[in-house]
């Protein structure tokens, strides 16, 4: 890792990081998925957040609501008294970020922000609970993560680098003459994306280079594990916690 990390990223060893609360073995996103990850030792616990129309924080992922819960709406356009009554297909309702954290005291959460409409309450909570030293922000849309910044000054939370910086991050990585700086504390990137080969071992030199931590998503298969520890990610998200847990044991 980095000299100087962050304290979400100071960890003994590889981090491992349940992607959704790990939706291979609950569902994703679900108090049980994050309740699964925590017995299964996990500290870190990676969740998508969205906000109520009442600015309620609620853990969900997509645009609309239909996929998990076969409404076709957006968490945004709802007030939580309606969202509140949605089911999961386990019978649960969606997770509420506040909740979580009454639940899971002293986990480290790595938050992405899925709307505008979450940046203030999930920043409000921040500093409400200080958990600058637990949390880190993060999204793919530049724009958003330029207002979570300004909404987030005078905490330390934190940031992974948003698509352009990540992408600039690639193309630098293949020209080393080109420079790269960035203010983040890690970068989080999948090994391809639309068949194009993002995260491999010039691509960890270089983010190690520029003292970024260098988490890679979404992992599940054991080999695959292996192969990426082997290259010297710092973290691995996966949707099979105990699958990791498993490999990470193995190795230490």
């Amino acid at each position: 890792m980095a000299d100087t990390i962050h304290p979400f990223f100071d960890h003994d060893g590889p981090i491992p990081l349940a992607h959704r609360g790990g939706g291979a073995e609950e569902v994703e996103n679900s108090a049980a998925a994050f309740a699964n990850a925590a017995a299964l030792g996990y500290r870190h616990l990676d969740i998508d957040l969205q906000a109520t129309a009442d600015g309620v924080l609620v853990a969900h992922h997509d645009d609309s609501l239909e996929r998990l819960t076969g409404v076709d709406a957006a968490v945004g356009d709802l007030t939580w008294d309606d969202v509140g009554e949605l089911r999961l297909a386990n019978g649960e309702p969606l997770a509420r970020f506040d909740e979580l954290l009454d639940a899971h005291p002293g986990v480290f959460w790595n938050i992405e922000l899925k709307d505008d409409g979450s940046i203030g309450p999930t920043v409000e909570l921040v500093r409400q609970r200080r958990l600058d030293r637990r949390v880190c922000l993060n999204t793919f849309d530049d724009r958003r993560m330029r207002r979570i910044r300004r909404a987030a000054v005078g905490l330390e939370p934190a940031f992974s680098t948003p698509i352009a910086a990540t992408l600039w991050l690639k193309v630098a990585s293949l020209l080393p003459f080109l420079p790269f700086r960035t203010s983040a504390d890690a970068t989080q990137a999948p090994v391809e994306d639309r068949r194009v080969k993002v995260l491999d071992e010039r691509f960890v030199r270089r983010a190690k280079k520029a003292g970024l931590v260098v988490v890679v998503w979404t992992i599940d298969e054991p080999d695959e594990i292996e192969r990426l520890l082997d290259i010297g990610v710092d973290g691995i998200l996966t949707d099979a916690p105990q699958t990791l847990r498993t490999v990470l044991d193995g190795r230490r």
